[in-house]
Order: structure tokens, then C-alpha cells, then sequence
């Protein structure tokens, strides 16, 4: 994360969000702009005719209505077939009441309303194959495991108690007990009463 000012910051997790809060010197009664500068992993989505960068803006758990809302995504020069739309509303809302603007690689969003309580902003960008290289299937996996790690801990424990079971828990390896329904031949009624 990089500020222009020195300013304090705290960061968290909340569920499945990473949440910053951040103090600025002097932000009370003004207008103060923040850029935060983060890497986010697994964030395009590959199809067989095109790449998308399909991105929540805002969020859609403010508690707070948003007086305006806007992005500026910028892909690298030399782009084509860029194509772009905006989704607005809460969860799953398909409406498009933001303006957006494509010049060359630069995409302009900005919302023509104000956004409600539990309402956000969705940015979708998509252009030609071949702007970006697709991970490997190997890469792909690597991150589904990073991502997702607990799904490990019931295969970790299975592997485990099956271990114990079979180093302590199987009955021991005896040779089959033979049943007999008549008596062995050649001893007496004594020695089989033993």
C-alpha cells in the first residue's frame, strides 16, 4: 500500500475481505485523494474468444449510501477489442446506470447516481487473446490450493487416522482357527477333556 502523505493505516481481514482503515492528517472539511496499490491473484477470467477483468468497484456491504462512485482501469498499450461495461446495484443487480468512457487502453467508469445502502459499482473490461499470457494448468491448480488450503484438512486427518489404524488399530495376524466336529483320531476321552 502506498500513500502520498505519510499516513497511518491498519489492515485486517473481515470473512473474506481485506479491510484497511486509514487515518489522514488533516482530512476533516476537505477533499483528499488516496491511492492504494495492491496485487491481486487469479484476477482475469480466460475465455476461448476473449480475456475479461470483471471487478467490484466499490463493494456491495456498505452500511452508508456512496455519493459517487468511480474507476479508471488501464491496460497495457497495444490492446485490441476492448469492451466495456458497468453493473450497478445490489448483489447480482445487472443494471448499467454508470457512464463509460473507452479511450485507447484507458476505461473511465463513474456512476450517474448516487449508490444506496448495499448497493456498489462492477467494472467489466474485455479485449483479444493474447494481451495477457494464461497461466498453465499447473499454476491454475497452485492457486486453487492456495486459495482454498482448508478444504486439506479432512484429507490431513483421514491420512492420519488411517496411519494409526493400520500401525495400532488391525487385529493381530494369526493363522486361521480350524473348527473340528468330530474328535482327532488316535486319543483317548482323557486326553481331549485337557
Amino acid at each position: 500500500m502506498s500513500t502520498t502523505s505519510r499516513s497511518k493505516y491498519e489492515s485486517a481481514r473481515d470473512r473474506h475481505y481485506r479491510v484497511f482503515k486509514v487515518w489522514l492528517p488533516g482530512a476533516q472539511d476537505t477533499t483528499k485523494t488516496l491511492i492504494l496499490t495492491y496485487k491481486v491473484l487469479n484476477g482475469i477470467k480466460y475465455f476461448e474468444e476473449h480475456d475479461e477483468l470483471y471487478w467490484n468497484v466499490t463493494g456491495d456491504e456498505w452500511d452508508v449510501p456512496i455519493e459517487s462512485a468511480g474507476a479508471r482501469i488501464l491496460l497495457p498499450s497495444g490492446v485490441t477489442g476492448v469492451k466495456a461495461l458497468a453493473f450497478s446495484g445490489a448483489y447480482g443487480a445487472r443494471e448499467q446506470q454508470a457512464e463509460v468512457h473507452i479511450t485507447g487502453p484507458e476505461i473511465l467508469y463513474r456512476m450517474t447516481r448516487q449508490l444506496g445502502f448495499r448497493e456498489g459499482l462492477t467494472a467489466v473490461v474485455g479485449w483479444d487473446k493474447g494481451l495477457v499470457t494464461e497461466p498453465t494448468s499447473l499454476k491454475l491448480t497452485g492457486l486453487f490450493i492456495r486459495s482454498n488450503w482448508p478444504l486439506a484438512i479432512p484429507i490431513g486427518v483421514f491420512g492420519l487416522m488411517w496411519r494409526l489404524w493400520y500401525v495400532r488399530g488391525r487385529d493381530p495376524h494369526l493363522r486361521p482357527i480350524t473348527v473340528a466336529y468330530e474328535p482327532p483320531a488316535l486319543l483317548t476321552p482323557a486326553e481331549l477333556g485337557r
